[in-house]
């Protein structure tokens, strides 16, 4: 029998492996079809640009409960799922949220995490469980000659903020985090709600209140322009274009930005979208290109106090500012080389959507929805990405796992 068997001499050998060679280069990587390798990274997985949008205690039952609400059980096409902008993104995972010393974790851990690609303790800003300093992706960005930004909605020494610029022990000591910002102004631009003061009613003693004054020449000593909603009407982001830009523009004594539910005619304050295209027209004169990061920070503060309509309206100013943010790549010739990540920190709230039952839902209808805490929760929460190297999101992975792709796409090792 065996001398029955075709034997495929020498020359046809080499012609199969040759095909076989061939056609494995032919066919797509996960990048785009054109991966031909520059320094060990494929060309098209290049970004010379990233952004990454933190959406501060959101969980997919958030997305969902948005998404049915403003456009019901069915989208116009027929069955497709209803998605907000960012679930358009061609790649999406999951993201484990636990820190060094507890399975439930909250906003500075998480958020050091994600910046540094190292795990920490409860409550640590940019530093390891023993106070070590690390490295962030916004202080790497700057010394590879980048420009970086900062948006939030909350207050610009909130702890998720925080995390990509301050070194400190303990999310509260807030003080020594804005004294930290000025002190080593590699930030080239940072927009928010408020520099905030002190946390009343805490273990760690509370500080006292910074005079706007002390702000202001910290600002202009470290060669920041400094903005607020009195002269907010002078501030050119376009003809500013590469200059140094710090501003806060909460109108309320509360330090973060107004729920959009209780936006009136007379809200002087910015909308997060706003922000963020002005952050983004105010970098775009970084030859080099930009890392911007911008927090949805107020989502967090509807789980913690359980209510589904305010949760509503700050799901939708994510959903505006992801648009705006697209728009403007697509304006400015950028969104091919811009990596643009959108993921939550952590839950807050464990929401689930129980009803209705026996009927689906028309647009502008809400589910009903029941929170089982009113804190944070260890649930996996989701990611998405757009752009180059965004397959690297894709699975289920730890929050350092943020840190790694965007690394990996500015090509950064």
């Amino acid at each position: 029998m065996r001398g029955s068997v075709p034997r495929i001499d020498g020359m046809m050998r080499i012609y199969f492996s040759l095909f076989l060679l061939l056609f494995s280069l032919a066919l797509p990587r996960p990048g785009g079809a054109q991966s031909w390798l520059m320094n060990g990274q494929p060309a098209t997985e290049r970004a010379r640009n990233v952004i990454l949008i933190i959406a501060d205690g959101m969980s997919q039952t958030h997305v969902d409960y948005a998404a049915y609400t403003m456009f019901g059980s069915q989208s116009m096409t027929g069955n497709a799922p209803p998605r907000l902008a960012f679930e358009e993104f061609g790649s999406n995972g999951l993201l484990t949220t636990y820190c060094l010393n507890s399975f439930v974790s909250e906003s500075a851990s998480c958020g050091t995490a994600m910046a540094t690609g190292r795990k920490t303790n409860l409550w640590h800003v940019g530093v390891g469980p023993d106070w070590e300093p690390m490295d962030t992706i916004a202080e790497i960005a700057d010394r590879r000659g980048k420009g970086v930004g900062i948006v939030t909605n909350m207050a610009v020494n909130h702890a998720t903020p925080a995390t990509f610029y301050a070194k400190v022990m303990h999310r509260r000591l807030v003080n020594e985090i804005w004294q930290q910002f000025f002190e080593v102004p590699f930030v080239d631009v940072i927009l928010g709600g408020a520099v905030l003061q002190q946390y009343p009613g805490e273990e760690i003693p509370d500080h006292e209140p910074i005079p706007e004054s002390e702000i202001v020449a910290a600002a202009r000593g470290a060669g920041y322009l400094y903005f607020t909603l009195e002269n907010l009407e002078e501030l050119d982001p376009v003809a500013m274009s590469g200059r140094k830009v710090f501003g806060t523009f909460d109108d309320t004594p509360d330090d973060h930005m107004v729920f959009a539910t209780s936006r009136t005619l007379e809200s002087r304050e910015p909308e997060l979208a706003e922000l963020s295209v002005m952050a983004l027209d105010l970098l775009r004169a970084h030859e080099e290109g930009f890392f911007l990061m911008i927090e949805a920070g107020t989502i967090d503060l509807t789980g913690h106090r359980t209510d589904p309509e305010i949760l509503l309206g700050e799901m939708k100013t994510l959903h505006e500012t992801v648009l705006a943010v697209r728009k403007w790549l697509e304006e400015t010739g950028r969104a091919e080389e811009t990596l643009v990540i959108v993921c939550a920190d952590h839950d807050c709230g464990g929401p689930a959507m129980v009803g209705p039952i026996f009927r689906n839902l028309e647009p502008g209808q809400t589910p009903e929805i029941r929170y089982a805490v009113d804190n944070h929760t260890a649930v996996s929460v989701p990611i998405w990405a757009t752009g180059p190297g965004a397959w690297r999101v894709r699975g289920k992975n730890d929050n350092t796992h943020v840190f790694t792709v965007m690394l990996n796409a500015f090509g950064f090792y």
